[in-house]
């Protein structure tokens, strides 16, 4: 049996997207072949845990200062890496060096965000010789969110990345887009220490979903998730309008819902243009109530951050290939998301290309049925079952091995 030591900072957080897929795959490994203990922050939350958990308390009076600075707008100083790498890291260094005295563990399994937790997790690899993993769930540099106002501190950004990259025994990265990126910037020893591994989602208390072969009479498009950052939805918006002028006697077959929060001038986009019977905000929805949305859906929208050759993998994606719809991805080219799309068999369309919306609305309505020719058993490599057979076979071959 293995004994690694997990760490991720927010490994409760019950909403928290790599939370749930960390959770989802290290309370169902087999108790067998593997017995984690998680290191986590200190929080209340009402997740059922069967791993041994050691918690550290979050500093958060050195948090709250640091977050002064985001507030004054002066945000580099938070992403070096970030906050947590200065109000938690410590505090988890000390204790972690204890335990480590006094029960043997196997290797160092460290998971972002945030990106400090590798630095965390290379420092204790330095101290102690164990191996270290190193998952991204995210990326790290190349996340859309890293906009620095002053070069010297995207370089220090750099500079740590390159040193986890190279400390690094094996790196877990969620797609071939990002792996790539670090190839050519870290060079041939960094990349052969790198694994792409689905992440992982629970499918045990979902209903069984057959492909839907014939649409509601009102065509319904689901988002679901919110649209922050440089994300953005007047492409679909503009894409809709251009459909309603071309194709004026379709205008009652299509609906477009958004769930979850969104920017507040594509909604008043809307109202003022006159599409408010066409695109629907349905807001925030509770996880429980959301079952309803996904089963009247006939086509799931996802829209991706705007950035060159975005290698960040949308975990929304997982829930829209189990429920078997055709999937329309606004993206920017060469990105993770479109090498996805293109792969299962489900349609691309690019920022600012309404044309394309148009044209997709168009086949929606009067050929449906051409749109669901994707691979409907993709969702099955995001398994829990597949992603432990992939990772417990680099962890064997790579790690122990090598000890």
């Amino acid at each position: 049996m293995l004994k690694p030591l997990v760490i991720l900072f927010g490994y409760k957080e019950v909403h928290n997207a790599s939370a749930q897929i960390a959770r989802t795959f290290w309370e169902n490994v087999p108790s067998a072949d593997y017995s984690p203990t998680i290191v986590c922050a200190k929080m209340e939350s009402e997740v059922d845990l069967r791993n041994p958990i050691i918690q550290v308390k979050n500093n958060r009076i050195v948090h709250n200062f640091l977050a002064f600075f985001r507030r004054m707008k002066f945000k580099d100083i938070t992403m070096i890496p970030d906050v947590e790498g200065y109000s938690w890291n410590p505090a988890v260094l000390r204790i972690v060096k204890k335990e480590l005295t006094s029960n043997k563990y196997d290797y160092i399994h460290t998971i972002s965000s945030p990106q400090s937790t590798h630095l965390l997790g290379l420092r204790l690899k330095q101290l102690t010789g164990l191996p270290l993993v190193v998952q991204c769930n995210d990326p790290w540099h190349d996340t859309s969110g890293r906009k620095y106002c002053l070069d010297k501190f995207a370089k220090l950004d750099l500079k740590y990345e390159e040193e986890v990259a190279k400390g690094a025994d094996i790196i877990i990265h969620t797609n071939n887009v990002i792996a790539d990126i670090w190839h050519e910037r870290y060079g041939e020893d960094v990349y052969n220490k790198i694994r792409v591994v689905p992440l992982s989602f629970n499918i045990y208390n979902l209903p069984t979903v057959q492909k839907k072969e014939k649409p509601n009479d009102k065509l319904i498009i689901s988002h679901i998730g919110n649209i922050y950052s440089s994300r953005s939805s007047m492409t679909i918006i503009k894409g809709v309008e251009k459909f309603l002028s071309d194709y004026p006697n379709y205008g009652n077959k299509i609906e477009i819902h958004f769930v979850g929060g969104v920017h507040q001038q594509e909604m008043d986009y809307v109202h003022e243009h006159g599409l408010s019977e066409h695109i629907k905000y349905l807001g925030k929805i509770d996880p429980e109530k959301l079952q309803s949305i996904y089963e009247q859906t006939d086509i799931f929208l996802l829209i991706d951050v705007i950035i060159k050759r975005n290698p960040n993998y949308p975990s929304k994606l997982m829930m829209y290939y189990y429920y078997q719809r055709p999937i329309l991805g606004l993206t920017t080219p060469n990105s993770n998301l479109e090498e996805e799309l293109r792969n299962s068999g489900h349609t691309v369309c690019y920022y600012d290309n309404t044309e394309s919306i148009c044209s997709f609305l168009k086949k929606a309505v009067t050929d449906y049925h051409s749109l669901t020719y994707f691979k409907t058993n993709y969702w099955e490599k995001h398994t829990i079952e597949n992603v432990f057979s992939i990772y417990n076979t680099i962890i064997r071959e790579d790690i122990i091995k090598n000890k």
